[in-house]
C-alpha cells in the first residue's frame, strides 16, 4: 500500500488481519523522500475445545445448545449443538480462556470454563440438572420432586378412604 502527498513526520501503523496476531510499526517521513515500512504478521496460535454435555446420571445429552459467553479478544462467539455422543468440538479457536454455557429444554442451564492452549484440544464436560428435580426452584414444594408429592397425595386419599370405612 502506498501513500502519496504525506507531510514530513513520524507515523504509526497497525496491521490486524483475522487469523493473525496484531502487529504495528513506525516510519519517519522526510521532505522529498520515500519511506518504506514492512510489518510482519504471525499466524494466531490456535487450539480446540471438546465439550461433552451430560445429565446428572452421567448419560450424554444429545441436541443441547452450547455457546460461549466469554472468549479471548478477537475470537468470534462459539455456538453449536451437542451430537449423538453428547459432545461438540470447536476447532481453530484462539488461545485463551472461554466460558461456555449449555442448555436444553427440560434442564437447568449450566456453564463451564475451558482454557485453550496452542496446538491442543482441551476436553471438558458439563452436567445439566433436570428442571423440577430435587432442590430446583421450578414450583411445587421446595426440595421435593413432583413424583413424591403425587405419591403422598395418593397415599393421603387411600388413608382417608380407609378411615371412612371404619366409621
Amino acid at each position: 500500500m502506498a501513500f502519496t502527498g504525506v507531510s514530513p513526520g513520524s507515523y504509526n501503523f497497525d496491521a490486524n488481519v483475522p487469523g493473525y496476531m496484531k502487529n504495528s510499526g513506525t516510519v519517519s517521513v522526510t521532505a522529498g523522500s520515500t519511506a518504506d515500512l514492512s510489518i510482519t504478521l504471525q499466524v494466531q496460535p490456535t487450539g480446540g475445545i471438546k465439550l461433552t454435555v451430560l445429565d446428572s446420571g452421567g448419560k450424554s445429552i444429545v441436541g443441547a445448545s452450547v455457546s460461549s459467553t466469554s472468549a479471548p479478544s478477537g475470537q468470534a462467539a462459539l455456538s453449536g449443538v451437542s451430537g449423538s455422543d453428547g459432545s461438540i468440538t470447536f476447532t481453530d479457536v484462539a488461545v485463551g480462556s472461554y466460558t461456555l454455557q449449555a442448555s436444553m429444554t427440560g434442564y437447568v442451564a449450566n456453564t463451564v470454563t475451558a482454557t485453550v492452549t496452542s496446538g491442543s484440544t482441551t476436553s471438558s464436560s458439563i452436567t445439566l440438572q433436570i428442571t423440577g428435580g430435587v432442590g430446583t426452584p421450578s414450583g411445587g414444594v421446595p426440595g421435593y420432586p413432583y413424583e413424591v408429592i403425587a405419591a403422598g397425595a395418593i397415599i393421603g386419599v387411600f388413608v382417608l378412604l380407609l378411615l371412612r370405612r371404619r366409621q
